[in-house]
This record gives structure tokens, sequence and C-alpha cells, in this order.
């Protein structure tokens, strides 16, 4: 690092600002500053922004600078933080700032101003990113869509877990489908699999990535598209990264406490602070704990959240960072019910009261998800940057859960309905280790980037399945009316007596990718990469009594990354990306209880981001075309065995096209608009993934007015096409679906609208009240195969929020 000093005293954080991404000031970041005296929050926003502020330290270091939180530009939190300090700042270069009086700057002459004598930083520290390829590249420079929902969003609206905040994103699509009350994510007409933490593939199981809440969580960053290098294998659908919250080297503490309909209680802990004089060590911990019952009788939901995370600066050139981190969250689900049936025995859609609950009295769900994770960064120089981290993850079910059999009970009486209870217990063990270096070299008179990036993943799964049996069979038993307050009370607890399903999986992944950005030209920049991959798996399956299955597989090779970024003007660029997309099949077995071959295939974006309003509005229209091969297919005649048996097809195209606005139309007025439409067909042009909508409408705007902030939510799709169970000897006059004696039948598309009103009571207090399903609509949220649940109807939270 050269400088040269001057007759101004400069207070910033030279050495950790090579700890933080190559932040422009034009360039649009997570910004979390507390109030503090001004040396100290320039310091903060070095450290955020990588931005350099200059100034004479006698004439300021006793003035505080104002609190800024949000997604902002580096150049806006600048001013933010400046608001009524008596100071303004005046742009040198890119990342330079001069801080100037108000009171005199407009008696200097311009040749004056313009060449006051400050330090100068040659270069900035390049750092490793959660971009796609892990290069260092803002969110315009990405050469696919990326939404980031950060934590101004998720507390405006109050999206408390993950589930509710993909739920408001851009292009992504929730489906519930019943078991277990799970939920599948699909964009782009593709189901989401990849998760990331930090940047670093987490590899999640048994589920529990969209279970997690969001309280522990900076912003949410979701990638759609091919997973380019940076998550390994999946679909071409989204990535989601989950961006933790990380230590303040000054004192926060806030506290926040809910309540809401259906005794819904919550509160929130996050406080944060040094830990020594010298700021090199400081921890933030988060706790969280939720109890709330629901709309369905008997049923009621407990959380428990706690996470810290510590950071420190090690050596006495602070060049070297360590986070450790450990997040754990307990969800038990009591009176967990399946839903209730689509059908009578005449072949009417059943109509119940929406608090009608079938489980029996034993009903429960209980998640356990615990976290370790430990991240080194070292920087050799401005051009250099090593990392390394390791994360050990466990997940862990356990349930009882209860079904009901084909519809054969009376419309009038509601009487003759059989159900049964099933015991469940999951367990899920992830290992993942990281180890990257990323750098720039020169060529050519211009400056690239280069990125190694490494990784080894080793995944456990085991899960245990019981049932109650006599001489054989099931023991079902007869639930009371449909019709009645509780038609499950009466039931005896089950003995589970026979293990009927077993299962074991043992995945290992080790990939090695090399990414580069190379500086074509002022205007074109050229992203490339090319991953190395080989996965190991070994699966046991056995289903009662029968022959089980014990497999081994492995499989080998490579998948490419090319990107190309054109800058037209320094707000609008085009791009273009080509991705090969991969995933193992694993999980899904021939004919000859044989794995699938992997899915491969392509994915081509083409699309332009444009800056508007001083940065202050971001719009990002993409066009997409994805075509698959080897894609795993039921084979109707194993659809009802265990396990399913599959086939492989070739071709499942999606082509369509995404538009997002983002930011501010006014300085008062946010806005997020998201529209998403394609087609996906395969080879035959017959449509696939029908439960997924071709359209996808959301819109998120809030409004502010001196204290007071006014919210709109609306979320709208198409109607769509699931699998549904026939009712024996009667004609529903629906077309044949894709399940072995399953019927397409249509879940209706919706619109629902959401409200949030917020007030600023003082500087320190806030209340927030959020309304969901403002017009109380009637749909259902649930609906294929055998059950059906309704979505929630009108509900509200009562937030209030203090910052000390």
């Amino acid at each position: 690092m050269n400088f040269r000093l001057s007759r101004l005293a400069a207070i910033s954080a030279l050495l950790t600002s090579q700890f933080s991404a190559t932040v422009f000031a034009s360039d649009t970041v997570n910004i979390n500053i507390q109030q503090a005296p001004l040396s100290q929050c320039l310091q903060q926003l070095n450290r955020q922004t990588s931005i350099l502020v200059t100034f004479e330290l006698s004439k300021n270091k006793q003035i505080q600078c104002s609190p800024v939180y949000g997604k902002l530009t580096a150049k806006q939190a600048l001013n933010a933080l400046l608001h009524n300090t008596g100071y303004v700042a005046q742009q040198k270069e890119n990342n330079h700032f001069v801080l100037l009086d108000e009171n005199t700057i407009a008696s200097l002459p311009d040749m004056q101003v313009t060449s006051i004598e400050t330090i100068e930083v040659y270069g900035k520290a390049v750092s490793r990113s959660s971009s796609p390829t892990g290069l260092d590249l803002s969110a315009q420079e990405t050469p696919q869509s990326i939404s980031i929902i950060d934590i101004d969003f998720i507390q405006d609206y109050g999206l408390d877990d993950i589930e509710k905040v993909l739920n408001n994103t851009t292009g992504v699509y929730r489906y519930k489908y019943g078991t277990s009350d799970d939920t599948l994510f699909s964009a782009r007409g593709f189901y989401v699999n990849d998760y990331v933490k930090d940047g670093m593939p987490a590899g999640f199981s048994s589920g529990q990535e969209f279970r997690l809440d969001s309280t522990v969580y900076e912003s949410v960053e979701v990638l759609r598209g091919a997973a380019g290098l940076m998550a390994g294998a999946g679909e071409p659908s989204a990535t989601i990264n989950l961006m933790t919250k990380r230590p303040t080297r000054d004192p926060l503490l806030n506290l926040s406490a809910q309540l809401g309909s259906f005794n819904h209680k919550r509160v929130d802990i996050d406080a944060s602070s040094a830990l020594t004089s010298d700021g090199k060590h400081a921890a933030r911990i988060v706790l969280a704990y939720e109890d709330q019952d629901t709309f369905v009788d008997r049923e009621n939901k407990e959380k428990k959240v706690f996470y810290t995370q510590f950071h420190s600066y090690l050596g006495e050139q602070e060049n070297t960072e360590a986070r450790f981190t450990i997040h754990y969250q307990g969800l038990n689900h009591r009176g967990l019910q399946w839903g209730i049936p689509l059908f009578y025995d005449n072949g009417f859609q059943v109509k119940v009261d929406e608090s009608t609950n079938l489980a029996s009295p034993y009903a429960y769900q209980d998640r356990e998800h615990i976290g370790y994770t430990l991240k080194l960064t070292h920087q050799l120089n401005l051009d250099w940057e090593l990392n390394a981290a390791v994360y050990y993850g466990t997940n862990e079910l356990k349930s009882i859960f209860s079904y009901f059999a084909a519809p054969s009970f009376d419309m009038e009486t509601g009487l003759g309905l059989l159900g049964q209870d099933a015991s469940f217990n999951d367990k899920g063990t992830v290992r993942t280790i990281t180890a990257s270096a990323i750098g720039r070299i020169e060529a050519f008179d211009r400056e690239h980037q280069i990125n190694l990036t490494y990784l080894t993943n080793a995944t456990e799964y085991d899960s245990l399945s019981y049932e109650e049996r006599e001489n054989g069979e099931r023991v079902e038993y007869t639930l009371g009316s449909i019709f009645d307050k509780n038609p499950a009370g009466h039931l005896p607890k089950a003995i589970f007596n026979t293990q009927f399903v077993k299962k074991a999986e043992d995945i290992s992944e080790d990939t090695f990718a090399i990414s580069g950005k190379l500086d074509m030209s002022d205007a074109l920049d050229v992203v490339l990469g090319i991953k190395f991959y080989q996965y190991k798996e070994k699966r046991f399956f056995q289903y009662l009594n029968f022959p089980a299955s014990d497999e081994k597989s492995d499989d080998n090779g490579s998948s490419k990354y090319l990107g190309l970024v054109y800058s037209f003007t320094d707000t609008v660029n085009a791009y273009a990306s080509y991705t090969d997309t991969y995933k193992p099949q694993f999980g899904m077995l021939n004919e000859n209880l044989k794995p699938l071959n992997a899915i491969t295939g392509q994915n081509i974006e083409l699309g332009i981001k444009a800056s508007l309003l001083n940065d202050d509005l971001m719009i990002n229209l993409a066009l997409f075309d994805t075509l698959l091969k080897n894609v795993g297919e039921v084979i109707p005649e194993y659809a009802e065995q265990r396990p399913v048996r599959y086939r492989e097809v070739d071709g499942a195209n999606s082509k369509g096209f995404e538009l997002e606005v983002s930011g501010k139309i006014t300085e008062n007025w946010d806005l997020i608009f998201g529209y998403t439409q394609f087609n996906l067909e395969d080879q035959d042009g017959d449509k696939v993934n029908r439960e997924a909508p071709r359209k996808l409408l959301k819109i998120n705007s809030l409004y502010s007015y001196n204290d007071f902030t006014f919210g709109l939510a609306l979320q709208w799709n198409d109607d769509t096409k699931v699998n549904v169970r026939g009712v024996p000897g009667i004609d529903l006059e629906l077309p044949l679906g894709t399940r072995r004696g399953a019927l397409l039948d249509t879940k209706e598309g919706h619109a629902l609208l959401s409200a949030h009103l917020g007030y600023q009571v003082t500087e320190q207090l806030d209340v927030k009240l959020h309304v969901r399903n403002l017009l109380d609509k009637d749909y259902y949220d649930t609906y294929g195969f055998v059950p059906k649940k309704r979505g929630e109807p009108r509900a509200f939270n009562l937030t209030m929020n203090y910052k000390f």
C-alpha cells in the first residue's frame, strides 16, 4: 500500500478496509452503521464499503453521526451518516471523498476546493464475494438475475422465516403438498435445491432450509438460473444465499416483541459489541422465542432460536480475520395435520370449516437444526486473499403423523373416514470444507481477476419409519364425523411395532473450480470458469421384509460457465451467460433399482441491468432458455411401489422472461415489482412440472410520510395443474395425471394482498402493524393427491422494536 500524507490528519481503517469487498461509491450494498463519533462511523463505512474519507480530526472528533441502515449505495450511506453533522462530502475519485465544512465550502474558490491535498490510496483490496463465481463482482456486474432481500425489507413486511422471505421474492413460487407440512420452491419451472450460507454451500438436509428463522440473517440473496460455479450441482432454478448477521464494534442492543392473531407471541433480542478496547474482537448474539396457535383446532407451533458469531482481527497488521458461528433452532409443532380429503365418496368437493383438524391427539413434529461454522480470511496484499471455511451441521426430525385413506365417507353424515398414524425419525449430518484464493493479475495493460476454489462435502442421512400392524396388516382407525369439532379426539395412541421403511444415504462431493474476470476493454468484461466434480454415493433402502437394495455409484465430469457484460454507460449493462447444468439423481432408481444418470443440460440467459435515479432504482430484464436431459420420470406401473421406479427422458425446456424493478421511485416511495412468465415442455411438447405456475407477479410497495410508513404487497399466480387421487367408481371428468391412478385437477390461481403500517414513535422506538391476507381471501394453500389445506385467513401481527 503506497500513500502520500498531507496537511490533513486522516482517520480511516486503511488496513481493515482490506477485508471488505471492493465496493464502489455507486454500488448498492447492505449498510449497518451505528450512531457513534463521526470518526468511528467513517471507519464502519470504510469496513463495509471500502470507500476512503479524509478529514481534519480536530474539528469533528466530538461530532456524532446519524445511524444508517438498509440497502444503499456507498455514496448514499456517506451522505446519510453526515446528516446534521455540519459536513458535506466531496468526491475526489471513485472511492475517495473529502469532508468539507458546509459553512465554509461556499466561500472557497473552486481551485482551493478541488486542490486540497489528501491521502491517496493506490489500489484496493480484492475480496471473495458471494456471486455465482466467487469473484469480486457487484450485482450489476454479475451476468445473471439477482434479487437481494435485505433486513429492512424483512422487518418492514414482517417476514419471520425463510419461507416467507422466498414467498415474497421475484420469480420464486411456493408449492405446499401436504406430507409432513412439506414445502417446495420453484423458479422458472424447476425446483430450488441449492442453499448457501455466506457464500459457502451449507449442505442442508431434511428440508430444513425454509424453516430457518430470518432473525439471524442480514439479507437473503436469490440468484436465479443455473448455479454456475457457486453451489455445485443443482437445478437451473435459483440459489439461495443466506447472509448471516455479523458483529458490530459499537454497542448494539435491539429488543422486539410481537402479539398477533391466533395467540401469536414472540420476543427477539439482538446484541453486539466489541469485546476488547482496541476493537479487534467482537461478538453478536441473537435470541428469539415464538409461540402461536393457528386457525386450525389444536395446532400449535413453538420456536426457539440461538445464534452467535465471534469475529477477530488477528496479527499486528490485522490482515487475518476469523469468524466462528453457532446457530441453533428448535421448532416444535403440535397437532400437525395433513389436511382434509379432496372429495366425498360421491365425487363432490369436500367443504368443511377451515378450523377442522383430522390429526390424532398424538400428532406432532419436532425439528432441530444445529450448525457450526469457522471461516478464516487472510489478506496477503491488496491483490491476493486466501479463504478457508469449515461447516458442520445436523438436522433432526421426529414426528407422529396422521394419514387418512382414500375418500370413502358420506357427504351427509361425514362418517366413514379411515386413518392411520405413522412415526418418522430422520437425521442428517453435513460436513463441508472449502478453501479458495482470489487475486488480481495484470496482462495487456489491464487488470483481471482469478479465483480458485476447492470444496469437499459429505452428507449422511438416516431415516426410520414405523407403523402399527397386526397380522401383517396396517391398523387403521375410524374417525368420527368430519363435521364434528374434534373427529379424532377419541383415538387411542398407536403402538409402533413395525419398522416399515429404513433408508440411509451417504453422499460425498469433491469439486475444484477455476473462474476469472477478464477486463477486455473499458466497456466489456468476460466472466468465465470451469468446475471439475466427483460424486460418490451409497444408498440403502428396505421396505418391510422385502429384499433390501444396497447400492453404490459415482459420477465425475466438469461443467462450464461463460458470461459477457457490456457497459453501454456507467448505469446500463447488457449481459449474456451460458451455464452447464448438472444434478445427480442418486435418489431415483430405474426399474432395475440402479441410480439414474445425472441430469445435464444448458442454461442461457440474456439481460439488461440499469441503475437509474442516481442509483436509487434498479431494473433487470432477463430472457432465459434452459434445456435439460436425463430427467427422471415416474414409471406409472411402479408409482405405488417402494421404492418408486423412474425412467430417463430427454427434454425439459423452459423458455421465458423476468422483469424486476427495485428501489426508490421517489425519495419516499420504495417499490419492488417482479414478474415472471415461461413455458416448460418436454421433448414431445407436453407440459411438465405443471404444479409450477407459468405466470407469477409480486409487488411490494412502501411509502413514507413523516414518521409513518404505509405498505402494500400483492402476490398473484395463474392456475396450476396438480395430481389428485380419484374416487373409486366415480368419473370426475378429469384428464389422467402423471402418477398411477392419479388425475390432473386445477389448483386455481389467486391474488393475495397484505398491508403494513409503521410509526416511528421516538428515535429508538418504532411500531409496525402487519395484516396478512387483507381481503380475507378463501383459497387452498395445499392441494394435491389426497389432502388439501386452506390458506391462512386474515391475520395481524403488532411489533414493537426498541433500539438502545
